[in-house]
């Protein structure tokens, strides 16, 4: 029994890993049907760690600054799930030993009639070579079994569907 309990391991991650990935494509396929209203991105960003709490404790610090911003056009919970996977990623960029030295940044600005919402890491960055790939779907820096690729596409779908845009830093 213990055998055949080992044999199916693969079979059981590939699976989980199939299901990720479905869900990912259902929550990206219905982006797009919610209406967008003024959403108050201060708010949003604020309630995001209280969803997290357990893994950013247990992995980072994390240090949120919000400037008052302008209300942007957006729907509140497409943009709590962009938040979401840009902080889970930021939350895998760190390294696994040390963690009391990890941190997490938040930040909002004003950029003319631009509104700026940063997500840093005090981990390594994303390299040169992986920069111009990582909203690709099913582009992964993770281990096999890691990640499926999809959180960075999904988060600019999201975002060209508010008419904003994603980049990535050129710094570490």
């Amino acid at each position: 029994a213990g055998q055949i309990r080992k044999g199916l391991d693969p079979v059981r991650a590939g699976t989980e890993r199939i299901a990720a990935i479905t869900k990912e494509l259902r929550t990206f396929s219905r982006s797009s049907a919610e209406d967008p209203s003024c959403v108050d991105v201060g708010s949003v960003i604020e309630s995001v760690p209280k969803l997290m709490r357990k893994e950013l404790e247990a992995r980072a610090r994390l240090e949120v600054t919000l400037t008052k911003t302008a209300p942007v056009l957006a729907n509140a919970s497409r943009l709590v799930q962009v938040i979401m996977n840009l902080l889970v990623n930021a939350l895998h960029a760190l390294p696994d030993e040390n963690t009391e030295d990890n941190v997490i940044w938040i930040r909002t600005r004003n950029e003319g009639t631009n509104v700026v919402i940063e997500v840093a890491d005090s981990g390594p960055g994303v390299p040169l070579e992986d920069r111009e790939r990582i909203f690709e779907p099913f582009v992964t820096t993770k281990g096999i079994g890691e990640g499926v690729g999809l959180g960075l596409f999904v988060c600019r779908n999201i975002v060209h569907g508010f008419s904003g845009i994603v980049t990535v830093g050129d710094r570490p």
